[in-house]
């Protein structure tokens, strides 16, 4: 075992070494003071977001508030580039569409709060034979919602619950944190149903690829209790196959226990624009779980993790206070663009939230965490800021990312220029050192015309920064440079009501080229080295 492989103090001249705790919380191995940890490569000088407080509080003096309503000159825009594409949707059709064609079914309660449905107990046929009838554009869009939720059984297969009533059917999943249902309209009324509802299990993932091979097709279901047969017919096309048994679905009514309470119509367009936002911030940490979620409160939407915070506010989440699990993120965000604008209620019990419009419901554990405040980290103000033109910022951008596919490259970010206008010089290396770089005009600002303008330099990640400007809507986004040690960047959009923001820490040349050796160094010791070879395979590979 070598030196680096124990990671402890060394002494140099009969002098010891200072050490510390490394930062880091998932690793807290001694390193260096303000030195580069060796086991997984943070910067200890970086510090967190928390040390960007502390900075600031020594720079008060020099702070000047200003009016951000001032007069700014306008800066010409250019042409996008393209970043639309960079934005994956769900292809999944929207409710709207649907609408259009054919109204959704609805749960047959005459009141969006009522839920005496999850109180009726499942009933599964022993014998007995039903048929009924679904258009293809209506399982398709079901499924694609159904499948973000399908619970994990026993087995290797996800299961979805299928409920048939005599004008609608309702498909429901399950995966142990969060659940959905939704019901679309029968192609004709089933006749022979004595029941008011029956109900089978069945495969998800077969299910979902039925409904997108069967193009524009109308689609005949045989359930054979019996033989738990399911029977499908469309055109030429005749498929056989099997249903699940009863206990391959949890009856997840049961956990929400309680009838839940109404909170209120919500708006689900700003909710997921926010969530979108906010979740490019968030990763999964077992350790802190507080940083491990999305927090929905005070009218704004917050997420972020050591290094960097989003929050997205709007007048429009007001009233609405969620606490999302990260495993539950994605799913909400897609969820949320599938709810019907203007008519989607929420509820909540005191361990779910609950999502229902008239035709479909979609619920979730909460999280127990609340996400640390943040607001001292967003009222701290620096002397001057900089207004960069949106679309020519991320052009550069993007021209830039072509160099390296290494979602961790950095961009180096420079403003120059003594008065208010300035110039932003980027720039990146590839893997071999080669240098490429751009330049764009932009115009700095402040409280008053004394401010003497800094040359700035910083390194920044480039995909994110992309994805944060990609995001924006305004012509100019603003720049604010606190303490040397952290980036506030900020959009207002009037039209939407909303502005978002982010803080950064940032990185200085020490730093970058500090963790550069020591990622030199560990794919130095991940090579193999001649003595691991095994001599006995190279005399077998050459015979």
């Amino acid at each position: 075992m070598t030196e680096a492989d124990t990671n402890e103090p060394k002494e140099t001249s009969g002098k010891e070494v200072e050490m510390q705790e490394c930062q880091n919380l998932s690793c807290k191995k001694p390193v260096k003071v303000d030195g580069i940890c060796e086991a997984c490569g943070h910067d200890n000088k970086m510090g967190t977001v928390e040390d960007i407080v502390k900075t600031a509080e020594e720079d008060k003096q020099a702070v000047v508030e200003f009016d951000p309503t001032a007069a700014i000159p306008e800066i010409a825009s250019a042409t996008p580039f393209g970043f639309e594409d960079l934005v994956s949707e769900d292809s999944g059709v929207s409710a709207e569409e649907i609408e259009e064609e054919f109204e959704r079914g609805d749960f047959g309660t005459l009141d969006v709060k009522d839920f005496t449905d999850f109180s009726v107990k499942d009933y599964i046929p022993k014998e007995g034979e039903f048929r009924f009838v679904v258009e293809q554009k209506f399982l398709k869009e079901a499924t694609s919602i159904t499948r973000l939720t399908a619970q994990v059984a026993k087995s290797t297969y996800n299961t979805v619950k299928l409920t048939l009533f005599e004008d609608r059917l309702k498909l429901s999943t399950y995966n142990t944190t969060a659940f959905s249902e939704i019901v679309i309209p029968l192609y004709k009324n089933v006749e022979n149903l004595d029941e008011k509802q029956i109900s089978f299990i069945f495969d998800q993932d077969v299910l979902s690829k039925i409904a997108n091979a069967f193009v524009d097709a109308i689609i005949v279901f045989d359930f054979v209790a019996s033989k738990q047969l399911l029977i499908i017919e469309s055109e030429n096309t005749r498929l056989e196959l099997t249903t699940y048994a009863e206990t391959d679905f949890i009856d997840y009514h049961a956990k929400i226990q309680k009838e839940p309470d109404y909170i209120g119509v919500v708006d689900v367009e700003a909710l997921r624009q926010g969530v979108k936002y906010t979740s490019q911030f968030v990763k999964k940490d077992d350790i802190q779980m507080n940083l491990s979620l999305i927090d929905i409160r005070e009218a704004s939407i917050i997420g972020g993790n050591y290094a960097s915070i989003g929050v997205f506010e709007s007048e429009r989440v007001a009233g609405v206070n969620l606490k999302i699990k990260y495993e539950i993120i994605d799913i909400f965000e897609k969820i949320l663009g599938k709810l019907k604008p203007g008519s989607t209620h929420l509820f909540e019990t005191d361990s779910f939230y609950l999502f229902r419009d008239s035709s479909l419901y979609f619920g979730f554990e909460r999280s127990s965490f609340a996400f640390p405040a943040v607001n001292q980290f967003f009222e701290m103000k620096a002397a001057d800021y900089t207004l960069v033109p949106r679309n020519l910022f991320l052009n550069s951008l993007l021209k830039l990312s072509v160099v390296s596919v290494d979602r961790d490259m950095l961009v180096k970010l420079g403003i120059t220029g003594q008065g208010q206008e300035c110039e932003i010089e980027l720039s990146t290396r590839d893997v071999s050192g080669k240098q490429s770089n751009d330049k764009i005009s932009a115009f700095r600002a402040a409280a008053n015309g004394e401010v003497d303008f800094k040359t700035i330099e910083c390194f920044i990640n480039l995909s994110f920064l992309i994805k944060i400007s990609s995001f924006f809507e305004s012509q100019n986004i603003r720049l604010q440079f606190i303490g040397g040690k952290a980036m506030l960047i900020e959009d207002t959009d009037e039209e939407n009501k909303y502005k978002a923001s982010t803080i950064m820490s940032l990185l200085n040349e020490k730093q970058v080229e500090a963790q550069r050796e020591v990622r030199k160094k560990t794919e130095e010791k991940a090579k193999p080295k001649d003595s691991d070879i095994d001599d006995t395979k190279l005399e077998h590979d050459h015979m």
